[in-house]
């Protein structure tokens, strides 16, 4: 458990079972009463314990129930199992995904019972569409090869302002979370078990855009490559309070691929045990190309080749600083180039 985090909100089952008591399974088109989000210990947000929409039984069609509903629906998702097969759900702008009020564990992961499954290329596209909050799901089984990379094989496709919380993304081919689109905010997940061989050279690993995102109070680990990775001219990433471990490449990674501005910052999180597979690239945090970067008050440990890692040839690496982590006798790279400064690093 990552000692900046406050302790996570883990529901009573009966607590659970209350709020969601509305009969069959198979229900589409009933009203559900909304209460208050419950608060954790800190005074945050905390799991959305019900929900006020479209509720959704495991045994309706979830991808046409969503394809039909006009966009700006909430969908209130019933525990169960939603098998999809090889379609994806297409939210629309504004719409809402709600699943069952999951059980946080100590060490931020996710047990939820609302479970989309599916066996095509995406499990939930959200495309182009804007301002779409998923919550409190389990999604999982997207598949793809190499000939159909970098688009197939995500669990979340993303949106523009897509916002994901306190939900498990699993056993995707490619990437837990991926693609397109800006503004992503990702609260509270557990993203484990992404990744495969035939996409480590593009994009295999939890979570991955070229576009700015933000990740928070997150369990990122055991993904076949990066743990969290912004590419390209992504020009902001925000990785703050997280557990990142187990990731067969680097636990965060920013990278841009051609000359360009932006920023990073990364703190406060917990990252061990990282590169796997022994990357000469990758360590627990790698910044690799470009500069601007803050890297800050994170606790390290186990990694393969470094704790921490700046280089690369394709973009200017000024501006990052690296201070005050504990390295648990990790090593710091890069701190004689050019504009990049350390200290209190122990």
């Amino acid at each position: 458990m990552k000692a900046t985090t406050p302790a996570r909100l883990a529901l009573p089952l009966a607590m659970v079972t209350m709020a969601w008591a509305i009969g069959p399974l198979l229900l589409v088109g009933l009203a559900q009463a909304a209460t208050p989000t419950t608060v954790d210990s800190a005074g945050n947000n905390a799991v959305t314990t019900s929900c006020s929409g479209v509720a959704v039984g495991s045994s309706a069609n979830l991808v046409s129930t969503v394809s039909n509903a006009s966009s700006g629906t909430t969908f209130c998702l019933q525990s169960g199992t939603f098998s999809i097969g090889s379609a994806a759900v297409k939210p629309k702008d504004g719409d809402k995904l709600i699943g069952v009020a999951p059980t946080v564990g100590t060490n931020d992961s996710i047990s939820a019972t609302s479970k989309i499954v599916g066996t095509g290329a995406q499990i939930i596209d959200v495309g182009n569409a804007k301002n779409v909050d998923l919550e409190n799901l389990d999604v999982s089984g997207a598949t793809g090869t190499s000939t159909c990379s970098p688009q197939c094989g995500r669990g979340i496709s993303q949106g523009n302002n897509l916002s994901v919380a306190y939900s498990r993304i699993h056993n995707n081919a490619a990437t837990g979370i991926g693609g397109g689109g800006s503004g992503g905010l990702f609260s509270h997940l557990e993203v484990d078990h992404n990744g495969s061989s035939p996409f480590t050279s593009c994009c295999a690993g939890g979570i991955k855009s070229a576009h700015p995102f933000t990740v928070d109070s997150s369990f990122v680990h055991d993904n076949v490559g990066n743990g969290v990775w912004e590419d390209v001219c992504g020009t902001s990433l925000v990785v703050t309070n997280n557990t990142l471990s187990g990731n067969t490449f680097s636990g965060a990674r920013y990278e841009h691929n051609q000359s360009c501005s932006g920023s990073a910052t990364i703190t406060g999180n917990l990252v061990t045990n990282n590169n796997l597979a022994a990357n000469g690239g990758a360590a627990g945090i790698a910044i690799n190309s470009v500069g601007g970067a803050t890297v800050a008050n994170n606790t390290l440990g186990g990694n393969i080749k470094a704790g921490i890692k700046v280089g690369g040839t394709r973009g200017p690496v000024t501006g990052t600083s690296i201070h005050d982590s504990t390295l648990n006798k990790d090593v710091v790279k890069g701190c004689t180039l050019s504009g990049v400064t350390c200290y209190n690093n122990i």
